[in-house]
C-alpha cells in the first residue's frame, strides 16, 4: 500500500474515534451505546467481552453511564440472580442521535475523497473484514 493511502487510512481511524466519542470524552460510551442499542440487554461481562475491554473498566464505564441516566440495571432474563444492563429512554435517544451524527460526519468526510481513494479504502476494508474472526 502506498504511503498516501496509509496516511488516509490513519486519518479515517482518527476521524472514527472522534465520531465515536460524540458528546463525551470516553469513546467507550459510544461503543456501549451502539452495542446495547443493537443487542438490547447484556450482562456487563458480555459487554466487556464484545468491546474487548477489561471487566473492571466496563463496570466503571457502566456506572458513569448509569449516573448519566443512559443505562439501567435489570435482572438478567436468563439468570435472575445475575444483573444485566439496558438502555434507558434517554440512552436510546442518545444512541439514535449518535448514529445520525456519525453518519452525517462520515458522509461529509468521505465526500472529499476521489473515487480512486474510496475504492482503495473499500478494497482494504474488504480485506480486513475477510480476515476477521
Amino acid at each position: 500500500m502506498e504511503k498516501h493511502a496509509r496516511e488516509r487510512l490513519l486519518d479515517v481511524a482518527l476521524a472514527l474515534q472522534v465520531l465515536a466519542a460524540s458528546d463525551h470524552d470516553d469513546p467507550a460510551w459510544a461503543a456501549t451505546l451502539e452495542v446495547l442499542a443493537a443487542d438490547g440487554v447484556l450482562r456487563p461481562t458480555d459487554l466487556a467481552h464484545d468491546l474487548r475491554r477489561r471487566p473492571s473498566m466496563m463496570r466503571r464505564t457502566l456506572a458513569r453511564m448509569e449516573e448519566a441516566g443512559l443505562v439501567e440495571p435489570i435482572p438478567d432474563p436468563t439468570e435472575p440472580i445475575a444483573r444485566a444492563m439496558r438502555l434507558t429512554a434517554k440512552g436510546k435517544r442518545a444512541a439514535v442521535d449518535q448514529r445520525n451524527r456519525s453518519q452525517a460526519l462520515t458522509a461529509a468526510y468521505f465526500a472529499t475523497w476521489t473515487d480512486q481513494q474510496l475504492n482503495a479504502f473499500l478494497d482494504v476494508t474488504a480485506l480486513i473484514v475477510a480476515g476477521a474472526p
